[in-house]
């Protein structure tokens, strides 16, 4: 049985999420975060040039909605920035001055990952919302310096665990509603093409006889296990099993796929399904002075303000409605959100499949009347964006009106009056051949950009409108 499904009838929801338990569950993934946002950080600025060559070279970035008036730190600041997060994942690995350090991690992870589009990915999205939770849950109440320093209690009430918890199985759950209504996915197609790519990446020199089953693997026992995992994680009895599922799955995207430290996130994210009585009472078994044991089987009422926990509430039950319900938006947006990507930010559409992108744009000088060309020049968007900059502008049809109105800018200040900024931006997805993605005719530094109906100067793959709704 769940923990859910065991409160007691005379006991209220309200009760049972304030109720005080153990906290060395929520502290042993604070600690596995620690590790995880060292080696973000310390991939960007310690042993590699990536936050460079990401965030400080491009001359141009691609914002969120909402984003654009979010700036690029001086190169100085922007590597401060860096070695900062670097030093605050050192913080909260220890749990030392935990308040600030995860505050101040939700910000620097949040303000990179929000710097540019381009390099967006669920897993990115993951840990920005993991970053929050830490910042507003107390993860250091166990193995921590602070614990030691402030003479911490050991507990945190029920609902900060339930909250990590819920996102994880969102995670899950949504990833397998994505996969089957991608229809690339159900004829592996996507599968194939992105198991394909990771093998050429790794410099494997493997045929189809061994890419076809690793793809299939890939491609079912993906949407068997985030439809069910979450069932079976919740359920005493089949934890365990739940454990060898979450480590070969997890580690099979490991070995097949690049998708950074992901598998391992969501690998170590299965500490927080262990009954937290239960987990205490192990660790002070087998770690403790034997005379504690018994401690950590006791759950406390919490006795917090009836104010505090309505806001508490409140705020879980908006957060749960809207990560329940903003992945949908793409239902209602005309077109395969497969091909236009229209509605598919913040929706949890994990390994959709992958893209090869094509990309030219066009300056044109029109008449007083704009209705004659006068003018032509060709533009490379190699010669101002960096490479995966440029594969966004066929993966994220949306961004291109604002790489458009960049290059028009650019144009004026050169010169030219009258400009049109146009685009020939071929896709191909999953290994299809390459097609249109945006109107050629059409002037990209002047179109609008909606982001809850589909914008008619992206173009609809004939073979595939319609065949994901």
């Amino acid at each position: 049985m769940t923990e859910v499904a065991n409160i007691d009838k005379k006991v209220g929801l309200r009760v049972h999420l304030f109720e005080s338990v153990p906290a060395e569950s929520l502290a042993l993934f604070r600690m596995a975060w620690g590790v995880i946002m060292f080696y973000f950080f310390g991939k960007l600025i310690l042993w590699t040039n990536l936050g460079k060559l990401r965030y400080i070279d491009p001359i141009f970035h691609f914002r969120y909605p909402g984003f654009e008036w979010l700036e690029i730190l001086p190169p100085g600041l922007m590597n401060f920035t860096l070695y900062l997060g670097c030093i605050l994942a050192v913080m909260l690995l220890l749990g030392v001055y935990y308040r600030f350090a995860s505050i101040a991690m939700a910000v620097v992870y949040i303000y990179v990952f929000l710097i540019d589009v381009s390099y967006w990915n669920n897993h990115y999205y993951a840990y920005a919302l993991v970053a929050i939770f830490f910042a507003t849950t107390d993860a250091h109440q166990a193995f921590s310096i602070d614990k030691w320093r402030l003479g911490l209690s050991g507990k945190i009430p029920r609902w900060q665990l339930y909250l990590f918890r819920f996102q994880f199985l969102v995670i899950y759950f949504y990833g397998g509603l994505s996969k089957l209504q991608n229809k690339d996915w159900i004829d592996n197609m996507a599968g194939y093409s992105l198991v394909e790519n990771s093998f050429a990446l790794k410099g494997w020199s493997v045929k189809h006889h061994i890419i076809y089953p690793c793809s299939m693997l890939i491609t079912w026992g993906g949407i068997f296990f985030d439809l069910f995992i979450g069932g079976l994680l919740l359920c005493r009895r089949t934890l365990w099993l739940a454990f060898i599922l979450v480590v070969s799955f997890n580690m099979t995207n490991a070995l097949f796929l690049r998708i950074g430290t992901f598998p391992y996130t969501m690998l170590l994210s299965f500490v927080l399904f262990i009954p937290p009585v239960e987990l205490a009472a192990f660790i002070n078994k087998r770690f403790r002075n034997k005379q504690l044991e018994g401690q950590a089987e006791v759950v406390e009422k919490q006795t917090a303000s009836l104010v505090y926990q309505s806001v508490v509430m409140i705020s879980l039950g908006v957060f749960v409605v809207f990560q329940l319900l903003f992945p949908f938006r793409s239902w209602a947006i005309d077109g395969s959100v497969f091909w236009t990507k229209e509605g598919k930010l913040y929706s949890w559409h994990m390994m959709s499949g992958s893209s090869d992108v094509y990309a030219k744009m066009s300056v044109v000088e029109m008449d007083d009347t704009k209705t004659v060309e006068l003018g032509y020049s060709e533009l490379v968007p190699e010669n101002f964006l960096s490479p995966r900059q440029v594969k966004s502008l066929g993966i994220w049809p949306t961004l291109v009106p604002q790489f458009a109105r960049f290059l028009k800018k650019e144009a004026e200040l050169a010169g030219f009056k009258n400009v049109e900024i146009r685009g020939e931006i071929l896709v191909s997805r999953n290994k299809r051949p390459f097609v249109p993605i945006v109107h050629p005719d059409v002037d990209l530094a002047s179109v609008e950009t909606h982001y809850w109906k589909h914008n008619d100067w992206i173009l609809r793959y004939s073979d595939e409108d319609g065949y994901f709704k």
